[in-house]
C-alpha cells in the first residue's frame, strides 16, 4: 500500500518499520511463537482499522506489540541477558 502511493517520505518510513519488524523477528524463537494468535491479533487491528475505529485500533495494537514485547523478554530472561 505504502508503494503505491508514490509518497518518498511514506516509503522511508515503511522501510524503517520493516527493518525493525525484522530485527525483531529475529529476537523471537520458534517455541516462543504462535501463529495462530498472530493471526487473530492481526485480524483484530485489521478490522479496527476497517471499521474507522482508532479506539479499537489501538487497543489491538498495544495488545499485539505487548505481546511481542513480552516474547523478546522471555527469550532474553531464557538466556540470562535481562536488562
Amino acid at each position: 500500500m505504502a508503494d503505491s502511493a508514490n509518497n518518498p517520505i511514506l516509503d522511508g518510513f515503511t522501510q524503517s518499520l520493516m527493518n525493525l519488524f525484522d530485527a525483531t523477528l529475529k529476537q523471537i524463537p520458534m517455541i516462543h511463537r504462535n501463529h495462530a494468535v498472530t493471526l487473530e491479533e492481526h485480524k483484530a487491528i485489521y478490522e479496527a482499522l476497517e471499521k474507522r475505529s482508532p479506539v479499537d485500533a489501538f487497543a489491538s495494537m498495544y495488545r499485539h506489540l505487548s505481546n511481542t514485547r513480552a516474547k523478546i523478554l522471555k527469550k532474553l530472561e531464557d538466556s540470562g541477558t535481562e536488562t
